[in-house]
């Protein structure tokens, strides 16, 4: 299973995204998750360095927006 990590700024586009795959019918063929970083147990202000360990540690893709400093 692929297991997406959306940012709390882009939840939102997050769910449109899934839900355009579903309507698809894409995820009759790849298993997909969305996660949130709430689901994850990941404040939202997360470092950019402790997400990029913990997508890494969790082989997790990581659908966010870029931030500044590390």
């Amino acid at each position: 299973m692929t297991i997406i990590l959306a940012d709390k700024n882009i939840e939102g586009q997050a769910v449109l995204l899934m839900g355009t795959f579903n309507v698809a019918g894409w995820s009759e063929l790849f298993s997909v998750r969305l996660l949130t970083f709430e689901e994850a147990g990941l404040p939202p202000d997360t470092s950019d360095r402790m997400l990029w360990k913990f997508v890494q540690d969790n082989n997790i893709i990581c659908y966010c927006l870029p931030i500044t400093g590390i």
